[in-house]
């Protein structure tokens, strides 16, 4: 399975890629600090059967 993970922030990034990891499947992942830097790899994200769209948002 290929996975995108889109923040800004490295912190919550690395954290949401150990949880994923510690399921113990064999993720693809790639990170990406900015929409504008997944945008610009859009060629890869097309590539995938289906893609699916998380978004969270802080109430800070």
């Amino acid at each position: 399975m290929k996975i995108a993970i889109c923040d800004d922030s490295r912190e919550d990034r690395d954290a949401l890629r150990a949880l994923l990891e510690a399921c113990g499947h064999d993720f693809e992942i790639r990170e990406y600090g900015s929409g504008a830097e997944l945008y610009a790899d859009m060629g890869y994200v097309r590539g995938w059967a289906s893609c699916g769209y998380t978004r969270a948002s802080s109430s800070t």
